[in-house]
């Protein structure tokens, strides 16, 4: 038995097929499409750059912290002011800020960012802590358990091609505080690297934390695969590291849990670094979009189940900023299931940055790239 997934990306009819569980009197609707990929009309200005302070930034990540608050997680950000439509040359680099959303009223809300430092010089929110691993953290992912936010990072190793040398875990005490009042700790967890990494996605079914990772996977025919790995959430909480994670792996032709990340199962490629799962409850389905980054195209897969099998990814929508006459890349594309309305509805946002050199950044063009857009997907059952 199959499932059908019917997507129209771009005006072009693509079907994909998802297999499925075959439970006897399911009730789950056979096929889906895409109807539309818009900007979206009711976010698109949420995280547009400031006229004094924040100017810019990728990973946009969110987190609800509770029904009427999300803190979103930032990384290299561009901090100062704008000319016109322009950012001023006058400028501060930091690796990373936070975002706190108000969704207490009317959509889209409040966004208010922060950083550290004074007003003679910014730093990161999370300064790199000694005895950790790498130079400065890239916060990408964080999930909520109790009362409790963990968020997790790639610590960056500058000046060498081994540029991600773990996976650094930063765990809010108060995650409902102002965020300058954060009480938190950091640690390695002993996983990760550059070509294997294992918090790309992450989605909660008690008792387990799932985590959609990447693998470069040595074998030619393939590239960077997305795989998964979980943790008890128990685990998360106690304070346990790499060694409680589970892998999916590929044994006989079937997908076993092991407790060593080898042989994994190739999910679907490409396998990226920063996206996001969203679950469509009414509809038994998971949906992940993803990306290359040299690409103009966002493409979509789903399943029925996180262990696949997945649909072979599609094109849903070409970025407009790969226009500009300089080269970008685009990525980051992350669901945020909490802004979402309706089944089938998913508000998205992607990243753009230049390649080679920052200095567009600082032109009228440039000012389109680098910082995050919202699209708004409707999927229908058919």
């Amino acid at each position: 038995m199959s499932r059908w997934l019917l997507l129209f990306p771009i005006g072009i009819f693509v079907s994909l097929v998802i297999p499925s569980r075959a439970l006897a009197g399911e009730a789950i609707p056979s096929s889906f499409h895409v109807e539309s990929v818009t900007v979206d009309p009711v976010y698109h200005s949420l995280l547009i750059p400031e006229s004094t302070g924040w100017l810019g930034s990728d990973a946009a990540c969110s987190i609800p912290t509770s029904s009427t608050r999300s803190v979103w997680l930032f990384g290299d950000t561009l901090i100062g002011s704008l000319e016109g439509k322009r950012r001023s040359r006058d400028f501060d680099f930091i690796n990373g800020t936070i975002g706190i959303q108000d969704r207490s009223g009317d959509p889209p809300g409040s966004m208010t960012f922060f950083w550290k430092g004074d007003s003679e010089k910014a730093i990161s929110f999370f300064p790199h802590e000694e005895g950790t691993s790498g130079h400065l953290y890239w916060t990408t992912l964080g999930l909520m358990l109790g009362d409790e936010l963990f968020i997790y990072a790639y610590p960056i190793k500058m000046g060498t091609s081994e540029w991600i040398s773990d996976t650094t875990l930063i765990r809010v005490s108060n995650p409902q505080a102002s965020p300058p009042e954060w009480e938190y700790t950091i640690r390695d967890l002993g996983i990760g690297n550059t070509r294997q990494g294992f918090h790309s996605a992450v989605y909660v079914e008690e008792p387990y934390a799932y985590f959609l990772g990447y693998n470069d996977f040595e074998d030619p025919s393939h590239t960077r695969g997305a795989v998964l790995a979980r943790i008890k959430t128990a685990d998360i909480v106690a304070g346990k590291g790499g060694e409680a994670y589970e892998y999916w792996c590929e044994s006989d032709g079937n997908g076993v849990w092991n407790q060593e990340p080898e042989n994994l199962k190739n999910l679907f490629e490409p396998g990226v670094t920063e996206t996001g799962l969203q679950y469509i409850q009414e509809w038994d389905l998971f949906v992940c979009p993803i990306y290359s980054p040299s690409d103009d195209e966002i493409l979509l897969t789903a399943s029925r189940e996180l262990t696949g099998p997945w649909c072979e990814p599609v094109s849903i929508y070409r970025i407009p900023e790969h226009e500009v006459s300089f080269p970008i890349i685009s990525y980051a594309v992350r669901p945020h299931p909490e802004l979402s309305t309706k089944p089938g509805e998913i508000i998205l946002t992607y990243n753009t940055n230049a390649v080679g050199s920052t200095d567009p950044l600082f032109t009228e063009e440039g000012y389109e790239i680098y910082w995050p857009r919202f699209l708004r997907v409707e999927m229908v059952v058919e």
